[in-house]
């Protein structure tokens, strides 16, 4: 397992410098934090429509917003059987994620608790590696991100495929060309 650049990962994210972690997968452009989340490791998603990844337009669940915000990624989350919870403790037989952002209408990362591990967590740094954390605050990033909600839901529905299929890629957006006079 290897970093695309360690030094740059602690600078965005400088409290995994005295935190515990370790990588956990090689660096991947084809999917970020979110898709990690929901176990989808074939497809970057996000709701943003005027992206193109390496591995196309990103996708979103179909039927929900594309608003970049916390309500939107709930909502997206929710069609994915998550719901609200309190906290990020862990709990067998369900898993959690944890939504971080400076904001309501700046959500940034999405971090991940599996449900049959000892509560640690797992984060997609970006187009760079998976890594585990014990702490769930370690990815809080320079611009001082929190947890913004907590979600969780029971594990088995990780394993029904048949939720990422709500999944579809965006449009991009119409771009619009320069006229020169």
């Amino acid at each position: 397992m290897t970093f695309r650049d360690e030094g740059a990962i602690l600078r965005q994210y400088p409290r995994l410098k005295s935190s515990s972690y370790s990588g956990h997968s090689d660096p991947d452009d084809f999917y970020n934090c979110i898709a990690f989340a929901v176990g989808d490791r074939k497809r970057w998603w996000e709701p943003f429509r005027n992206y193109l990844y390496t591995g196309g337009l990103p996708v979103w669940p179909e039927g929900c917003s594309a608003a970049n915000t916390l309500p939107g990624w709930i909502e997206a989350f929710h069609s994915l059987r998550f719901e609200r919870c309190d906290d990020g403790n862990f709990e067998r037989g369900f898993e959690r994620i944890a939504i971080f952002g400076l904001s309501e209408s700046e959500p940034k990362h999405v971090a991940w608790q599996p449900s049959d591990r000892n509560g640690d967590w797992y984060s997609k740094l970006g187009n760079d590696a998976d890594i585990r954390h014990e702490d769930v605050l370690a990815v809080s990033d320079e611009d001082g991100s929190q947890v913004l909600a907590y979600m969780k839901r029971d594990r088995h529905h990780r394993s029904d495929q048949s939720l990422l299929r709500c999944a579809k890629p965006l449009e991009p957006l119409p771009t619009r060309v320069p006229t020169f006079q």
